[in-house]
Protein backbone atom coordinates (compact mmCIF):
# COMPACT_ATOMS: atom_id res chain seq x y z
CA UNK A 1 0.00 0.00 0.00
CA UNK A 2 1.17 3.42 -1.25
CA UNK A 3 1.57 6.11 0.86
CA UNK A 4 -0.95 7.92 -0.74
CA UNK A 5 -3.65 5.41 -0.58
CA UNK A 6 -2.81 5.47 3.76
CA UNK A 7 -3.26 8.96 3.56
CA UNK A 8 -6.46 9.03 1.48
CA UNK A 9 -7.85 6.04 4.22
CA UNK A 10 -7.19 8.39 7.31
CA UNK A 11 -9.39 11.27 5.43
CA UNK A 12 -12.16 9.00 5.00
CA UNK A 13 -11.57 8.05 8.06
CA UNK A 14 -11.16 10.94 9.73
CA UNK A 15 -14.18 12.42 7.81
CA UNK A 16 -16.42 9.48 9.28
CA UNK A 17 -15.36 10.17 12.63
CA UNK A 18 -16.50 13.54 12.44
CA UNK A 19 -19.76 12.89 11.11
CA UNK A 20 -20.49 10.72 13.85
CA UNK A 21 -19.49 13.29 16.63
CA UNK A 22 -21.86 15.87 15.15
CA UNK A 23 -25.28 14.64 16.01
CA UNK A 24 -27.87 15.43 13.65
CA UNK A 25 -30.72 16.62 15.61
CA UNK A 26 -30.23 17.43 19.34
CA UNK A 27 -32.78 18.29 22.27
CA UNK A 28 -32.49 22.57 21.61
CA UNK A 29 -32.99 21.69 17.96
CA UNK A 30 -36.27 19.61 19.31
CA UNK A 31 -37.88 22.05 21.23
CA UNK A 32 -36.72 25.20 18.95
CA UNK A 33 -40.02 26.45 20.39
CA UNK A 34 -39.73 26.24 23.83
CA UNK A 35 -36.49 27.91 23.75
CA UNK A 36 -37.67 30.86 21.62
CA UNK A 37 -40.18 31.42 24.14
CA UNK A 38 -38.07 31.10 27.02
CA UNK A 39 -35.34 33.75 25.23
CA UNK A 40 -38.10 36.16 24.89
CA UNK A 41 -39.61 35.57 28.38
CA UNK A 42 -35.55 35.90 29.86
CA UNK A 43 -35.68 39.92 27.60
CA UNK A 44 -38.47 40.74 30.06
CA UNK A 45 -36.44 40.73 33.21
CA UNK A 46 -35.89 44.56 33.85
CA UNK A 47 -33.12 46.24 36.40
CA UNK A 48 -33.82 48.89 38.26
CA UNK A 49 -33.44 51.94 35.89
CA UNK A 50 -35.85 50.01 33.30
CA UNK A 51 -32.78 48.24 31.15
CA UNK A 52 -32.89 44.67 30.31
CA UNK A 53 -31.26 42.90 33.26
CA UNK A 54 -29.96 39.77 30.97
CA UNK A 55 -29.25 41.47 27.96
CA UNK A 56 -26.74 44.14 26.45
CA UNK A 57 -26.71 45.95 23.17
CA UNK A 58 -23.42 46.18 21.39
CA UNK A 59 -22.29 47.15 18.02
CA UNK A 60 -22.85 44.38 15.31
CA UNK A 61 -19.08 42.41 14.60
CA UNK A 62 -19.94 42.24 11.35
CA UNK A 63 -19.57 45.37 9.31
CA UNK A 64 -22.25 44.39 7.23
CA UNK A 65 -25.32 44.69 9.96
CA UNK A 66 -25.89 48.10 11.32
CA UNK A 67 -28.55 46.85 14.16
CA UNK A 68 -27.15 46.83 17.35
CA UNK A 69 -27.01 42.65 18.67
CA UNK A 70 -28.14 41.61 21.84
CA UNK A 71 -25.43 40.28 23.80
CA UNK A 72 -26.85 37.49 26.79
CA UNK A 73 -25.53 37.76 30.19
CA UNK A 74 -25.30 33.59 30.51
CA UNK A 75 -23.03 33.65 34.42
CA UNK A 76 -25.30 36.44 35.67
CA UNK A 77 -28.49 34.27 34.94
CA UNK A 78 -27.09 30.97 35.43
CA UNK A 79 -25.78 32.80 38.91
CA UNK A 80 -29.10 33.81 39.75
CA UNK A 81 -30.98 30.65 38.93
CA UNK A 82 -28.73 28.69 40.84
CA UNK A 83 -29.35 31.65 44.06
CA UNK A 84 -33.29 30.43 43.16
CA UNK A 85 -32.78 26.82 42.94
CA UNK A 86 -31.05 26.59 46.39
CA UNK A 87 -33.78 29.64 48.24
CA UNK A 88 -36.40 28.11 46.62
CA UNK A 89 -35.48 24.73 48.54
CA UNK A 90 -37.28 24.33 52.04
CA UNK A 91 -34.39 22.00 53.39
CA UNK A 92 -31.50 24.73 52.76
CA UNK A 93 -31.76 27.06 55.74
CA UNK A 94 -30.72 30.80 55.51
CA UNK A 95 -27.36 29.95 57.45
CA UNK A 96 -26.20 27.26 54.69
CA UNK A 97 -27.14 28.95 51.34
CA UNK A 98 -23.78 29.81 50.65
CA UNK A 99 -22.34 26.63 51.45
CA UNK A 100 -24.88 25.05 49.24
CA UNK A 101 -24.09 27.73 46.54
CA UNK A 102 -20.48 26.85 46.71
CA UNK A 103 -21.26 22.91 46.09
CA UNK A 104 -23.24 23.71 42.91
CA UNK A 105 -21.30 26.00 41.53
CA UNK A 106 -18.39 23.32 42.00
CA UNK A 107 -20.74 20.82 40.70
CA UNK A 108 -21.37 22.92 37.27
CA UNK A 109 -17.71 24.05 37.01
CA UNK A 110 -16.76 20.16 37.07
CA UNK A 111 -19.77 19.08 34.72
CA UNK A 112 -18.84 21.90 31.97
CA UNK A 113 -14.74 20.99 32.32
CA UNK A 114 -15.37 17.20 31.77
CA UNK A 115 -13.36 15.69 29.23
CA UNK A 116 -12.28 18.81 28.38
CA UNK A 117 -8.25 19.16 27.47
CA UNK A 118 -5.98 21.46 29.22
CA UNK A 119 -2.93 22.95 27.62
CA UNK A 120 0.12 23.92 30.34
CA UNK A 121 2.96 25.85 30.34
CA UNK A 122 6.43 24.49 29.48
CA UNK A 123 8.74 24.96 32.55
CA UNK A 124 12.01 26.45 33.04
CA UNK A 125 13.79 22.69 32.71
CA UNK A 126 11.18 20.93 33.20
CA UNK A 127 9.25 19.13 30.01
CA UNK A 128 5.66 18.44 30.29
CA UNK A 129 3.37 17.06 28.10
CA UNK A 130 1.83 19.19 25.69
CA UNK A 131 -1.60 18.18 26.16
CA UNK A 132 -2.89 17.03 29.79
CA UNK A 133 -6.33 15.45 30.35
CA UNK A 134 -8.22 17.26 33.47
CA UNK A 135 -9.46 14.41 35.60
CA UNK A 136 -11.57 14.44 38.62
CA UNK A 137 -9.29 14.79 41.88
CA UNK A 138 -8.94 11.41 44.02
CA UNK A 139 -8.26 11.72 47.85
CA UNK A 140 -5.03 11.52 48.56
CA UNK A 141 -3.90 8.79 50.39
CA UNK A 142 -2.82 9.66 53.92
CA UNK A 143 0.32 8.78 55.25
CA UNK A 144 0.91 6.09 57.80
CA UNK A 145 1.97 7.45 60.91
CA UNK A 146 5.50 6.45 62.21
CA UNK A 147 5.86 4.09 64.54
CA UNK A 148 6.40 5.25 68.49
CA UNK A 149 9.83 5.26 69.38
CA UNK A 150 10.33 3.54 72.64
CA UNK A 151 11.50 6.06 75.55
CA UNK A 152 15.12 5.42 76.59
CA UNK A 153 15.21 4.73 79.99
CA UNK A 154 18.05 5.92 81.17
CA UNK A 155 16.68 9.25 79.51
CA UNK A 156 15.26 11.92 82.47
CA UNK A 157 11.79 12.64 81.59
CA UNK A 158 11.63 16.22 82.06
CA UNK A 159 14.27 19.21 81.07
CA UNK A 160 14.63 20.34 85.10
CA UNK A 161 15.93 16.11 85.66
CA UNK A 162 19.61 15.27 85.92
CA UNK A 163 18.47 11.26 85.49
CA UNK A 164 15.68 9.07 85.71
CA UNK A 165 16.24 8.38 89.37
CA UNK A 166 15.79 11.87 90.65
CA UNK A 167 11.97 13.26 91.16
CA UNK A 168 10.21 15.47 89.34
CA UNK A 169 10.03 19.88 90.11
CA UNK A 170 7.42 20.41 92.39
CA UNK A 171 4.32 22.06 90.41
CA UNK A 172 3.42 25.87 90.24
CA UNK A 173 -0.34 25.28 90.09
Amino acid sequence: MSEKEIIEKLREENKRLKAKLKPKSSYVVDQKDLFAKVWQQLQEFKTDDGGMKYFFQRKPQDKEKTKPELVFKLNLFVSHLMEYKVRGNPSVTDDKVNTRLSMDKGSLIAHLSGGRVKRTRKGKGIEKPDLVTEMKAKPKPQPKPAPKKQADPLQATTRFQQSPNDPPPPSFG
